[in-house]
């Protein structure tokens, strides 16, 4: 399914298009369309419904319709197109919240710009003392040197561009393209002892299988919540009640929502890609769409941290990999895959 490969749904759905695939009402189908087709489990052989059918007058809203809005799905009469197990892929692309893995992402609805949006982010220091970590947006700037006047693509922290609460780094796209390609060719050259990789795998196993326990834990306190708001609503239990559980339900399925968390980081940082990952993606990229690379970037690459540096010196740019983002190099205090910060 392209959907689970990173292909922008809005390509998908020109695509169809282009071979004539119409609604039953004969109308050319969009974006919104075919995941309206597609999260209805249809494709899957299933039919939804929910428990609790939305009733403002109560409370019971439901601002989509994603498939983890649904709790009860029955097998329908008709003849499934996709397995189990690509529909249980899809939803965890879809819903990536519901599994709340560091290896999950969503489908962009929208072709990107460039193969790197989205995916470089401001490293400023902001004066409450927390890193800033805005997704930085990129805009045309004209340049003026004694050999005239040029533009270039610059990434520029987007809290900044829309009300000037952060500083205005910035990096320009070339250079950082150029640092991503340095960075997968020495990443292609650079292997694990064996000893090494079975510390990771092992390290990896374990924190999956506690992954796993919490996960129980997490289903059981939702289910928790669940008889609560049954008691609340057939007025077996008083409204200051119901609040006094739902608030101390809700604080134990933080907890372990973020201990989920960091599990699911631990099990990525102990993932890391083959050489020949890094070297085919090398190789690929100068023949790829920009979604292509978008996408290929994203299996090896969690962010690209932008700081600022003293005086005149340019901006660092420091390339976190997606098995060590939950690592110190925000700080830029180390480099990812042994190398020195890079500076753009």
């Amino acid at each position: 399914m392209w959907v689970l490969q990173d292909i922008p749904m809005d390509r998908v759905a020109k695509y169809m298009a282009g071979k004539g695939i119409r609604s039953l009402k004969g109308a050319e189908m969009d974006a919104a369309s075919w995941y309206r087709v597609l999260d209805s489990g249809f494709a899957a052989g299933l039919l939804r419904s929910r428990s609790e059918p939305s009733n403002p007058e109560k409370g019971i809203t439901y601002a989509t319709n994603k498939p983890n809005t649904y709790d009860l799905w029955y097998p329908g009469a008709h003849f499934p197109l996709i397995t189990s197990e690509l529909w249980e892929a899809y939803k965890r692309k879809r819903c990536p919240e519901d599994y709340d893995s560091e290896l999950s992402g969503f489908v962009r609805e929208t072709e990107p710009k460039y193969g790197l949006s989205g995916l470089v982010r401001c490293g400023n220091i902001r004066d409450n003392g927390e890193i800033c970590l805005a997704i930085m947006t990129a805009s045309v700037t004209k340049y003026k040197s004694k050999y005239g006047t040029y533009h270039t693509d610059i990434w520029r922290c987007s809290r900044y561009v829309r009300s000037k609460q952060c500083r205005a780094i910035s990096v320009t796209r070339p250079k950082a393209e150029t640092e991503v390609l340095k960075w997968l060719d020495a990443n292609s050259k650079h292997s694990e002892t064996g000893e090494v990789a079975m510390k990771r795998a092992a390290t990896a196993a374990r924190a999956g299988d506690q992954a796993a326990e919490v996960k129980k834990e997490i289903q059981r306190l939702k289910e928790k919540l669940d008889r609560a708001l049954e008691g609340y609503l057939d007025k077996i239990i008083s409204p200051e009640d119901y609040l006094n559980k739902k608030e101390e339900l809700e604080g134990q399925l933080e907890v372990r929502v973020s201990r989920l968390r960091l599990l699911n980081s631990e099990v990525a940082a102990n993932q890391t890609p083959g050489a020949d990952a890094f070297g085919t993606l090398l190789e690929l990229w100068p023949k790829m769409e920009e979604y292509e690379k978008r996408a290929g970037a994203k299996k090896v690459i969690s962010y690209l941290l932008v700081t600022p540096t003293p005086g005149r010196a340019p901006n660092k740019l420091t390339i976190v990999p997606r098995w060590e983002a939950n690592q110190e190099a925000l700080a830029g205090a180390g480099a990812p895959v042994n190398q020195e910060p890079m500076v753009a």
